[in-house]
């Protein structure tokens, strides 16, 4: 597969949850969404190429990783996201998995954290609680 060269990494994420959307189906995982900041038809493109079973959703204004404070660089004058993850739940982000290293195994990390959460949280590494809590706080305010 050919990856894009603004994010080397992101196709074989993306892939590595097309390959494992049956078993997020056992846990009761209903949606699972990408999302970049670029255009819908390069999405598309990148879609029909890989076979991903889900949607990308479009952040080209950047409205989502300003709103939620997500990580970016800049690549060839572009803002592009960093590599996240996200487990929502009821409308809050329950879980957050940052960096994202190796990205084709981040779908089973998802997994192995499904599979032994015990409550609504699970432990994070101390750079994914701090994002955690920044999306708190912006969620308390509103």
């Amino acid at each position: 597969m050919e990856r894009d060269p603004r994010s080397p990494g992101c196709t074989p994420q993306a892939c590595s949850f097309r390959d494992n959307a049956d078993e997020f189906l056992t846990f009761g995982v209903n949606h699972i969404f990408g999302c970049s900041t670029q255009s819908t038809s390069y999405q598309q493109e990148l879609k029909t190429r890989t076979h991903l079973p889900y949607q990308i959703l479009s952040d080209e204004g950047l409205a989502l990783t300003r709103g939620l404070g997500l990580p970016t660089f800049e690549y060839g004058g572009q803002k592009l996201t960093k590599r996240v993850t996200l487990a929502v739940e009821d409308g809050k982000v329950v879980r957050v998995w940052y960096p994202v290293f190796p990205p084709d195994r981040s779908a089973q990390e998802v997994l192995e954290w499904l599979d032994t959460r015990t409550g609504r949280e699970a432990l994070s590494t101390e750079s994914e609680e701090a994002m955690l809590r920044n999306l708190r706080h912006r969620d308390s305010r509103s």
